[in-house]
């Protein structure tokens, strides 16, 4: 939410709060939202069942997956009625009238969409990789975010948002951006939206509108906004000017030469001055910001259009026909012209093709522009003139200023800046009142100290950060470097050197300030030369130390609720290796289990977020954890990491505690350190696709114990909770948790009820098939059939599926050479312990009374 609209929306949902909710079409309207959720999944489970069958599910994917008209021939005929309808009557009348679909291509637009749908309902945190891949089909024309999202709401509420065009212009409005309605904008309109609504949340709910989701209460106000109030959103696009460049052109070089020839144009259409209304500069809303018009009078006379990654950046340009430079296929539009005038066309070509093209193609673009020039002399206002970008015009005509809307894109901004920590303490007053801060040049001793001669590399347009008595307080951008001065304010007990460093700076206050201990365990493990902080997270003694945008990073996630300036930008990115791939397929081969198994596994654990596998010692749950998780990761920035669980783990040491730790002076102090879990998902919010947790053993612990806030998120994970430390704890939402559970440890029927609601239980049992599989695969030569025959008669006498035998003992290259001391030493104690009441059961399976039926 812009902080500028903050009132405003506040003064709107009250307008809607009172006039539509309480009446009869509000009632239905806030009816019709868990109905419709419910008829969507209903529908979508049946379509599976059906395509499970081998049936056809064309008809049913058009007609029951799509967004139709409450009407009574809809209904009757058995469509999925939605209170985000798109079509009002078939799919297929509306999109093969308009020639984007061909009748016989329906099964295959079908079964793109089911793809699509499944794709994000099975694995949300591939949004868009789904909708990528979706958008590039060629089945995909007519099928936007508006046709196709109330579909994803209505089966994940808690990933998805409902985003049509009335939610959309609302979302551009309150948020400064400016999404259009193609499905690729989706992921990014979603994450925005889904902020949009937390931040009205608490907001909102005073209105006392009860028995709906804080999200369907926000799409029902948009509804109302636009289709009801007929509000009237602004022309002018409240995205920062450097991000919109960013979409259009590919780097800075690209937007200066666009620039100069927009400058060049309206020089030639006779533009002095940017109260000339004959022209504007737009950025069209459908384009989600990606471009430019350049219209003087009604035509159109110069356009730049961005690519998503640039591949295919262009440049419309208008040319008469005479010209003999560009063919027919560049043509883009032809303007309507009286029978003696001029054939003046537009045309669309490469933009690497008119940067690198000669004099000719802009001889005869001047020529043009010479003949729109004197036709539309005598206008007086451009039609798009109410939507011009005042933003842009400046930068045409005034080169200084459009550097300075240009100094942070295309990289610029916070990556190009210093980042500095300051420690003031009992000076934080007296230099904060100043606007300054100031260090001695020479110790009394004369010597060169290098926290203070940090400020000689202090430079204009640095971030400082302020810390003082265990609170970063304020936050500052330098306004100028240092001068030598005298100390501007001597205090009794400080002994300086009469001359040292003086940097002026524009204090901002952080409200509220962000204790130390939110950050300092996380900050303390980067790698910054002169850093702030020592190896325990303890800050350093000193004045003025480095930092870096990565750590400015981690500050800004620990407390997210402290406002900001806007000086320091937005937060970086850092860039992480992409893992590399692993198909469930290579999976299926290098576990031994086959794909259909595999495949159930990965669907319980996207849609639980959470699975146990189980099953007695020796299946391999530890392997297969690790394999699954490889699969999960692969393709994107995500990470594995591994905990084991034991019977001394404890809250303190998985979610946070108490640790002592020594300070500089030898002391003791005790900090709230985060424990593995907060680590994990501190640095899980920093990548953008799944994290992997395997927690090994997971029943070996007190896990109610271990785990205490953890239960209640695990099955409420789109919410937040304080911890009882301080502070709040919230599951990312790409973070899975895969445990393990050794069922000869404890039987899955003693695992508390709790936490059996929570995570999907997938059972291993010893599968002779992978042993097989493996000994073949591997040429090991190993006689395996005699060895498979002993376990099956062994489990036979165990009776008993968490007790027995598992295969991970045998899956060794060289087992022929170790199979008897494997067998003495790892199978033969593990019976004993179990028929410690029925000894003579061991004696059949001893190593002297079955070698030769495992080594014929």
């Amino acid at each position: 939410m812009l902080a500028e609209k903050g009132a405003e929306f506040i003064e709107l949902f009250r307008e809607f709060a009172d006039s539509y909710p309480p009446t009869s079409k509000g009632q239905s309207h806030l009816e019709h939202y868990d109905e419709e959720r419910k008829e969507g999944k209903k529908n979508f489970e049946a379509i599976l069942q059906s395509e499970e069958r081998g049936e056809d599910v064309t008809d049913a994917v058009l007609m029951k997956l799509l967004p139709y008209e409450d009407t009574k021939a809809n209904r009757e005929m058995g469509y999925w009625i939605s209170i985000a309808s798109v079509f009002k009557v078939d799919v297929k009348k509306k999109l093969e009238a308009s020639g984007w679909v061909k009748p016989e291509d329906w099964p295959k637009v079908a079964e793109a969409i089911l793809r699509f749908v499944l794709r994000c309902y099975d694995r949300p945190d591939e949004l868009k990789a789904a909708c990528d891949e979706f958008s590039n089909s060629p089945y995909s024309k007519g099928f936007q975010a508006g046709t196709l999202t109330p579909i994803l709401h209505a089966l994940r509420p808690d990933d998805f948002i409902l985003i049509n065009n009335k939610s959309r212009q609302v979302v551009n409005y309150f948020s400064g951006t400016s999404y259009s309605s193609s499905l690729t904008d989706y992921p990014s309109i979603n994450e925005t939206a889904r902020s949009l609504v937390n931040d009205v949340s608490d907001d909102i709910s005073e209105f006392g509108i009860s028995g709906i989701r804080d999200d369907d209460l926000f799409d029902m106000f948009t509804h109302w906004l636009v289709a009801i109030k007929k509000f009237k959103f602004d022309g002018e696009t409240a995205e920062p000017f450097s991000k919109i460049c960013e979409k259009i052109f590919r780097n800075r070089q690209e937007s200066g030469w666009a620039f100069d020839l927009l400058k060049m144009t309206l020089e030639r259409l006779g533009i002095e001055s940017l109260d000339d209304e004959r022209f504007s500069i737009t950025i069209p809303i459908r384009s989600g910001g990606r471009t430019l018009h350049l219209s003087f009078g009604p035509w159109l006379v110069l356009g730049f259009d961005g690519s998503k990654d640039h591949a295919s950046d262009s440049v419309t340009i208008t040319l008469s026909s005479n010209q003999k430079i560009l063919d027919e296929s560049f043509v883009s539009f032809v303007f309507a012209q009286d029978e003696d005038d001029p054939d003046i066309r537009n045309y669309k070509i490469p933009i690497e093709m008119a940067i690198s093209s000669g004099d000719e193609i802009f001889n005869a673009y001047e020529d043009a522009l010479n003949y729109i020039a004197n036709k539309f002399k005598d206008w007086k206002r451009s039609p798009w003139r109410n939507k011009n970008q005042e933003r842009f015009a400046q930068a045409v005509f005034d080169t200084k200023r459009r550097e300075e809307l240009l100094a942070r894109s295309f990289g610029a901004g916070i990556m190009a800046k210093n980042i500095w920590w300051v420690n003031q303490g009992s000076t934080l007053d007296v230099e904060l009142n100043g606007g300054y801060i100031w260090a001695p040049i020479k110790s009394k001793t004369g010597r060169s100290i290098y926290h203070w001669d940090n400020l000689s590399d202090v430079s204009n347009d640095d971030i400082i950060i302020h810390y003082a008595n265990g609170y970063l307080r304020y936050v500052s951008r330098v306004i100028e470097p240092a001068k030598k001065t005298k100390d501007p304010h001597a205090m009794s007990g400080r002994n300086w050197s009469q001359q040292g460093n003086l940097v002026r700076v524009d204090y901002h206050e952080l409200k509220p300030p962000v204790a130390l201990d939110k950050f300092s365990q996380s900050l303390s493990k980067l790698d910054i030369n002169q850093g702030p902080l020592n190896n325990n997270g303890g800050v350093k003694q000193g004045y003025l130390f480095r930092l870096n945008s990565e750590g400015l990073d981690i500050i800004r996630r620990s407390q997210p609720e402290t406002n900001l300036p806007d000086f320091l930008g937005p937060a970086t990115s850092p860039e992480f290796k992409v893992n590399e791939k692993y198909p469930l397929p290579d999976c299926a081969e290098d576990t031994g289990f086959d794909l259909a198994t595999l495949e159930r596994w990965v669907h319980a654990i996207r849609r639980k977020g959470q699975a146990v596998l189980y099953g007695p010692p020796g299946t391999g749950k530890t392997y297969v954890a690790e394999h699954l998780a490889r699969h999960l990761i692969g393709g994107g920035d995500g990470f594995v990491d591994l905990v084991q669980f034991h019977p001394a783990y404890a809250y303190e040491d998985f979610i946070q505690g108490i640790r002592p730790q020594s300070d500089e002076n030898g002391g003791l102090k005790y900090p709230l350190v985060p424990g593995r879990f907060l680590e994990f998902c501190e640095r899980a919010e920093s990548r953008s696709r799944t994290c992997v947790l395997i927690i090994d053993e997971i029943n070996r612990a007190n896990l109610s114990q271990v785990f205490g806030e953890l239960m209640y998120l695990l099955e409420y994970r789109s919410r937040s909770i304080p911890l009882a430390g301080g502070g709040t704890l919230r599951i990312p939402e790409n973070v899975l948790i895969i445990g393990t559970m050794n069922t000869a440890d404890r039987s899955i029927a003693l695992v508390d009820h709790a936490l059996r609601r929570r995570f999907a239980f997938l059972r291993l049992q010893p599968n002779h098939e992978v042993l097989r599989h493996y000994h073949q695969n591997q040429n090991t030569g190993f006689p395996v059939e005699g060895l498979i025959g002993v376990l099956r008669r062994l489990k036979t006498q165990i009776n008993d599926g968490h007790f027995e035998v598992g295969i991970s003992f045998f899956l060794r290259e060289d087992l022929a050479e170790e199979i008897e001391d494997i067998w003495k030493m790892e199978i033969e104690p593990y019976l004993d312990e179990y028929f410690f009441d029925r000894p003579e059961k061991v004696d059949d399976f001893r190593w002297d009374e079955v070698n030769r039926e495992i080594m014929p």
